[in-house]
């Protein structure tokens, strides 16, 4: 797991039955709650421009693609945790 900084929320978003996404679980720290869960869900959907999108607002993200594969932002607290 990862420890949350002070003041920051955590959500994570799950593709669900969706076939044709690119991402089956986004996971975004934010300032807020309401913002945590409106990027993890943006980000769902962004397919390919996803990191590059969550990276422009420095957000801290765990991403699963399809295959299983852990990709993250560089603000992710540790690599090593994804």
């Amino acid at each position: 797991g990862i420890e949350l900084p002070t003041g920051t929320a955590v959500a994570s978003r799950r593709a669900g039955d969706r076939a044709d996404g690119r991402w089956r679980v986004v996971t975004v720290v934010a300032p807020d709650a309401v913002w945590a869960d409106a990027a993890a869900q943006t980000a769902l959907h962004c397919e390919v421009g996803a990191i590059a999108w969550l990276e422009q607002y420095e957000l801290a993200a765990r991403l699963v693609d399809r295959r299983g594969w852990v990709h993250t932002t560089a603000a992710w607290p540790d690599s090593r945790a994804a």
